[in-house]
């Protein structure tokens, strides 16, 4: 890499002068000047302000940082570049560079200016002064006094600027003049006085030699240094008073002097300073060489030493500048000593050199004054790639637009770096230009730049959302790589491969190879094959989004891992950081770590207004919203659509997708289903323009699931027909599992279970494989429906438990008769209490649990429903009075809450306490949920769905209600509704198994029957008449005794009449 140039030593570098009068009147101004932030010194050219600051600073040994402005300052970018150039030479330990003006910060270039400076004068160890030279140099309409201005304001304590210029200070600094924040120095302090003119002339050993008209002289003058210094150079006074007895300019005077003084100048001399002129600031060693005067050097320091316009200055080399007043007079000269081929000559040798020496702006500068195009030109591509890397982008574009459009156009080179040059500016414009390179190109068979522009105009292409046009693009490198299939070097290998890569994602994710150029692309990332940076990180960022698409959740966290690398170093980027970021907002949606994504988008947008980077702005304020909608917060949800609405106007069309996209997904979830589809209609209609297949696809399919909740089941097959063919292509295990759950709905909705049920495993497996917990258009509620028919088919049951305890699907109706559901906390009555919290059963012991868990007891028994305090309270302290009851109700109630830690689970209102049943499975509800289910189906003839769920029933019923509290006021008349509905049941089951003739099943339904109440008579009478039915005496006989046996142990009473008529019928 080339290192800092003679040209950039001299732009920061601080004159250093000779043979100087201190000007203590102005120093003492100054002092006082100094007392606010910026010092304004303005007056005519020659009228010695870079003298005056210069010897200030050194005679008050104060540090400082000398900017000398010029023309080229137009692009701020300049002025950051050489501002870290000198802040880097100031405080070279003081933290890293500071940051380019690249064009991710243009649009933002407040913000930017005002953090650089901040930053800037941070490093500056006060007293420090700041010295902005020839600020006239920069024409009045230039953003860079936008930017200077914001330095002005960030001024601290301690640090002072100061302006030299031949003009006031420019409209911008309006306010800044009026808050009272500039101290000003005119023309008229800086003047001569009568005794600063004796102390020159004093300098200069001349005091001698002038008469009484000195006093004329230098009324004449006017006190304007440079035409004193020229007077005591010409000698002779007499003349001079005869030419001065006319008004004269200053300019005037100063050309008068000056070739007075040229014309008595050796010969070898004139012909060097004129030569010379050229150079803005002079190098002797190119001086030497481009006037082949090998005394360059010696005279050039004799002219230093003689005060002869001539400023010297040192940073490992020395260089001399002409005062602009003379450098101008020895330019005008040099147009009418030299020939116009000689003058030519002089001018390309001169910029010739200047390149040569790293000082490409002043030697662009000369090609373009003597219309050098093709010289310029070549200066272009040679640096094209530093001043883009610099952030100096708007530099080379003017550079670019002097050109003849003749030479642009059939320059292939030239097209490109101009096309990289507009490439944040004006896509557009960039992609236009990289085509043109391209074609031509190609037809000169340049392979290296047949490839380089084509990557450029797949970026361009993405950078302006334009993916439609990618198909052609695609196939249009197919056809090159038939023309040239080998690569001239392995980097320009992998930037094309990366970028077919990311050409075949976002325009064709459907194509033949895209298993082949995605694994090539992976392998590239992974392997550390990509040096270039910034194709690292753009390749990264698009493979993680198409693998996010693809439902390939594992691998894009490798990737997301890898290009967070470089932004765990302190100080990264800040671009680097927002796009790294913007990445693992997206994964984190994609992977359900929603607290993860609004943590990592609201990082960015606090970057964006730290930084004026607002590129990613739109896309994190639409992956914030997404998070908020998976969430259900609208609070959040209301805040970000307010934000994205009031950006809508200037951003990119894939962000304004986006933003439509997300508002549908807002009003599907208010169940605002004509709104869903009119947003989701703008949504698709900018995104089948733009061509970004894969969201569009999941577009299509959220427009068929909107139409079915419209009832439009016609249009919603439609659309999921369109859709099928791209989904199956593009093998995405995401867009598969959305467009599988949306069939569902759809057979669902046509009464087709069997489909239904098909199309429910399907999206469930490919859930399970791939890990799915979450993708736009979630509606939890149409999801808790989904998974309750899954778990009810025993469809992925561990992937879909797993899925409704992280998403929290707790239905509005609970699905009690489902006990494979996740139920956060599973209450087993009958038989032995047990309480189980997520999976786990709950160990008790002491008494110190006892009471919470008899007032869960005692609401179970209660239906769970709404009771006051003071009716728990009697229930369970009927002995304590009122207050006390309360109170030890409230303590007992925190002790419980905080025993099933979940708050929500049991909540209290209004002094009502009450179970909220979406966190609660109780066995014993879920016994009578399915007793009426069953009695639902068998009344509407649904002979065998009414055995199934009563033997699901029955199986919940394992013993007693809570039998540990069977004296327990609160559970009495609930055990015995049970007890009776349990023995009803089993007895009906087994009654139909005889009625179908199955007694081998209505034996064993009878006998789990007495397993559970062994003293239900009623059971023995028809496991007896059974038996005997079967012809099975011998077992009615041995039921008999059983029977008998357990009531007179349980009960104390002998068998029934009827019971006793069934045994002796066996005996017989």
């Amino acid at each position: 890499m080339r290192t800092e140039s003679p040209s950039s030593i001299n732009k920061i570098t601080r004159p250093r002068m000779s043979d100087i009068l201190p000007r203590e009147r102005l120093f003492h101004i100054l002092d006082h000047c100094l007392e606010r932030p910026v010092t304004w010194i303005h007056g005519p050219g020659g009228s010695g302000k870079s003298t005056l600051v210069a010897s200030y600073l050194d005679f008050r040994k104060l540090p400082s940082i000398w900017y000398q402005v010029d023309q080229g300052d137009a692009d701020v970018a300049t002025l950051f570049h050489y501002m870290r150039l000198a802040a880097r030479k100031a405080a070279p330990q003081r933290g890293r560079p500071l940051p380019l003006f690249t064009p991710e910060y243009q649009p933002g270039a407040e913000t930017f200016a005002r953090r650089y400076f901040e930053k800037l004068f941070a490093r500056l160890k006060p007293p420090y002064t700041l010295v902005l030279d020839d600020y006239h140099e920069v024409g009045p309409d230039s953003i860079f006094h936008e930017v200077v201005k914001y330095a002005f304001a960030e001024v601290p304590q301690g640090i002072n600027i100061i302006v030299m210029s031949r003009t006031p200070p420019p409209p911008a600094m309006a306010r800044l003049r009026a808050g009272k924040q500039m101290s000003f120095v005119g023309w008229d302090e800086l003047r001569l006085t009568v005794e600063e003119t004796t102390g020159i002339i004093q300098l200069h050993g001349r005091s001698g030699e002038w008469p009484e008209a000195f006093g004329k002289l230098h009324d004449r003058i006017g006190g304007w240094v440079a035409g004193l210094v020229l007077l005591l150079e010409r000698g002779s006074v007499e003349e001079l008073e005869q030419w001065l007895e006319g008004k004269r300019t200053q300019q005037e005077i100063f050309n008068y002097f000056a070739e007075e003084l040229f014309n008595k100048t050796d010969p070898r001399i004139r012909d060097l300073l004129l030569k010379t002129s050229f150079m803005p600031a002079v190098l002797p060693r190119l001086a030497e060489r481009l006037s082949e005067n090998s005394d360059a050097a010696v005279i050039l320091a004799e002219l230093h030493n003689h005060s002869f316009f001539t400023e010297k200055r040192y940073d490992g080399e020395v260089i001399y500048r002409f005062h602009p007043l003379f450098r101008e007079y020895l330019i005008n000269k040099a147009e009418t000593v030299y020939d116009r081929q000689h003058l030519a000559q002089i001018k390309a040798s001169a910029s010739d050199l200047l390149e040569e020496s790293g000082r490409i702006e002043e030697a662009a500068s000369l090609c373009i004054d003597t219309s050098d195009w093709s010289r310029l030109a070549g200066l272009i591509v040679r640096n094209a790639p530093t001043f883009l890397c610099q952030g100096r982008n708007r530099t080379v574009i003017e550079w670019v637009d002097r050109l003849p459009l003749p030479l642009l156009q059939g320059t292939p080179y030239l097209l490109f770096w101009s096309g990289a040059s507009l490439f944040s500016s004006d896509p557009v414009e960039s992609r236009s230009r990289f085509k043109k390179a391209f074609e031509i190109f190609r037809s000169q068979g340049d392979e290296t730049g047949v490839f380089l522009s084509w990557c450029g105009v797949v970026d361009a292409t993405i950078h302006t959302s334009e993916y439609a046009l990618m198909p052609q693009w695609i196939e249009v490198l197919s056809e090159v790589l038939k023309e040239h299939p080998r690569y001239s070097s392995r980097d320009i290998e992998v930037r094309v491969a990366l970028n077919q890569f990311n050409a075949v994602a976002f325009g064709l994710p459907n194509h033949r190879d895209i298993n082949t150029i995605r694994e090539q692309a992976f392998a590239l990332l992974c392997t550390g094959e990509v040096s270039d940076a910034n194709l690292f990180l753009s390749a990264g960022l698009h493979l993680a989004i198409h693998l996010i698409y693809q439902g390939d959740l594992a691998r894009a966290a490798v990737i997301v891992d890898l290009i967070r690398e470089p932004t765990k170093s302190k100080g990264a980027n800040e671009f680097v950081l927002m796009m790294v970021k913007t990445v693992e907002a997206h994964y984190a949606f994609a992977t359900c770590e929603l607290e993860k994504c609004l943590e990592k988008a609201f990082e960015v947008l606090d970057l964006s207004v730290k930084s004026g980077i607002d590129i990613w702005a739109m896309h994190n304020h639409g992956h914030a919203l997404a998070a908020a909608l998976a969430k259900g917060d609208e609070n959040i949800a209301g805040e970000l659509t307010a934000k994205m609405s009031a950006g809508l106007t200037d951003c990119r069309r894939v962000d304004k997708a986006y933003y439509y996209w997300l508002m549908a997904w807002k009003f599907a979830l208010q169940e605002n289903f004509v709104q869903t589809r009119q947003f989701l209609e703008l949504a698709l209609e900018i995104g089948s323009r733009i061509g970004f297949v894969a969201p569009e696809t999941a577009m299509m399919i959220n427009m068929a699931e909107t139409h079915l909740d419209l009832g439009n089941q016609r249009e919603a097959s439609l659309c999921l027909q369109k859709a099928l063919p791209r989904v199956l292509s593009m093998d995405s295990a995401y867009l598969s599992l959305i467009y599988f759950l949306t069939e569902s709905y759809l057979h669902m909705k046509e009464g087709n279970e069997p489909k239904e049920i098909d199309s429910l495993k399907k999206a469930f497996r490919l859930g399970a494989l791939h890990r799915i917990e979450n993708f736009y258009f979630w509606k939890p509620e149409r999801m808790t429906r989904l998974c309750m028919k899954a778990l009810e088919a025993g469809i992925e049951v561990e992937y879909v438990t797993a899925l409704i305890r992280k998403r929290e699907l707790w239905p509005t109706e609970s699905p009690i008769h489902i006990e494979r559901w996740p139920w956060p906390l599973k209450v087993y009555m009958l038989g032995s209490f047990r309480l189980v919290k997520d999976g786990k059963t709950l160990a008790f012991s002491g008494k110190v649990q006892k009471k919470p868990l008899e007032i869960l007891k005692a609401l179970i028994a209660l239906g769970g429903e709404e009771k006051t305090e003071g009716q728990i309270a009697d229930l369970l302290w009927p002995d304590s009075n009122g207050d006390t009851a309360r109170n030890s109700f409230k303590v007992t109630l925190y002790r419980l809450r905080e025993l099933v830690g979940a708050e929500k689970a049991l909540q209290l209102r209004e002094g009502r306490l009450f179970m909220d049943r979406r966190y609660f499975w109780v066995d014993a509800w879920a016994f009578e949920s399915l007793l009426a289910q069953a009695q639902m189906q068998g009344e509407a003839g649904e002979e065998t769905k009414a055995i199934g769920l009563t033997k699901n029933a029955i199986s919940l019923y394992r013993g007693h209600f809570v039998a540990e509290d069977a004296d327990k006021p609160w559970a009495v008349s609930l055990r015995k509704r049970l007890k009776s509905r349990f023995v009803l049941n089993v007895v009906a089951l087994a009654g139909l198994y005889r009625k179908r003739n199955d007694d081998s099943r209505a034996m064993s339904c009878y006998l789990y029957g007495l397993e559970v109440d062994d003293l239900a008579e009623e059971i023995y009478q028809n496991l007896m008449e059974c038996y005997l039915s079967a012809g099975l005496r011998a077992e009615a006989i041995k039921a008999f005794e059983r029977c008998k046996k357990n009531l007179a142990i349980g009960l104390r009473v002998p068998p029934s009449p009827k019971t006793t008529a069934l045994y002796e019928a066996a005996l017989k």
